[in-house]
């Protein structure tokens, strides 16, 4: 039996940590890779740097570039470039940001700042034009408030095609702790998520928190079409969790509405009122 096929493939990759002695806050990556059988090579680089401002504050940007290509003239190359920079006051942290539609552990790590970033897909081929310009800008308050946490995250997707439509989608959520009494605590707090049709044209980089807009019905998700409505999607959802009561119980009460822009007949857009209890043992 041959098990000679040539299918292998060759990579590396090399860091530079911000703690480094060099510069310190100055950190990087760059890697390729090359598949022989399928004659593909990929490649990828970014830096960064750290800034302290103060004890708290620091400002970090950061820019990458990466790529795809194979030795087929009539494939096109496929590369991007992105960047950002975030205006931070705590580090990233594994967790999510702990208000409506950004609390279901589709954010997986969250960092305490405001942030703009950009993606630019670049196509070298015939016609070597630029399609869209994708903007993400998004907040996370962490602890920087006392009792006021707030998340948002926005991704808006610029064409560069004549005709193409203008692509948005909106996620955020604030609430707020209020100690009534000792041990007792009273936290309302509202939500929103909006989408516009043409948003899902649009390649998302909003995939890693895929949770955010969740398929099931009777959240509204945007992925569901018997819920996406020629104007896109819009729900709302407002509550109050009250804890302190009883010994480790968090009582919740919430409203939660369907798809508000669902245009079709006999669409329901009332939503749902909602009660729930949470004992932590």
């Amino acid at each position: 039996e041959d098990f000679y096929n040539n299918d292998y493939g060759l990579a590396f990759e090399a860091q530079l940590l911000s703690g480094n002695t060099f510069l310190p806050g100055l950190f990087g990556k760059v890697g390729a890779s090359v598949a022989f059988k399928e004659k593909k090579m990929a490649w990828a680089a970014s830096v960064g740097y750290k800034l302290s401002l103060s004890d708290t504050f620091y400002l970090k940007p950061v820019v990458g570039y990466t790529g795809a290509a194979t030795l087929d003239p009539a494939t096109s190359d496929e590369n991007t470039l992105a960047g950002g920079v975030l205006l931070g006051w705590g580090e990233t942290a594994d967790a999510n940001a702990g208000v409506y539609y950004l609390d279901n552990d589709g954010a997986k790590k969250v960092t305490p700042g405001l942030s703009f970033n950009f993606k630019l897909p670049l196509t070298n081929s015939t016609t070597n034009k630029l399609t869209y310009l994708t903007l993400i800008p998004s907040l996370y308050t962490g602890t920087i408030v006392p009792n006021l946490t707030a998340g948002l995250i926005s991704q808006m997707d610029i064409p560069f095609i004549e005709g193409a439509e203008f692509g948005v989608a909106v996620i955020g959520g604030v609430k707020y702790d209020l100690k009534v009494s000792d041990g007792i605590t009273v936290t309302p707090q509202v939500g929103a998520r909006f989408a516009n049709k043409a948003s899902l044209a649009y390649p998302s980089m909003l995939d890693q928190n895929k949770k955010l807009f969740d398929a099931n019905t009777d959240n509204g998700g945007v992925k569901d079409n018997n819920n996406m409505s020629a104007y896109g999607l819009l729900n709302l959802k407002a509550g109050i969790d009250i804890s302190g009561l009883i010994s480790n119980t968090t009582f919740s009460f919430w409203y939660q509405s369907r798809n508000l822009l669902d245009t079709a007949d006999g669409a329901k857009k009332a939503g749902t009122l909602n009660v729930s209890a949470k004992i932590a043992l």
